[in-house]
């Protein structure tokens, strides 16, 4: 538990003031998207989570294209 909480930027005090983007394909079979919807549950500022459905662990075009907005 400890190597989680180091990592784990829910741990951080620190992070709320800083702008927060996620862009994650909901078919990720290497790295669940549980864990940032749970982290966007969790907190009260400003994040902007954007879901891919049917998009596995890479980066589409889409999601750079979300990403330039």
């Amino acid at each position: 538990m400890a190597t989680i909480t180091t990592y784990d930027p829910k741990f951080k005090e620190n992070f709320t003031n800083k702008p927060i983007l996620f862009l994650h394909g909901e078919k990720d079979s290497i790295i669940s998207i549980d864990g940032q919807i749970d982290f966007v549950a969790s907190n009260d500022h400003s994040i902007q989570f954007f879901k891919y459905k049917d998009v596995n662990h890479t980066i589409t075009n889409r999601m750079k294209t979300d990403l330039m907005k």
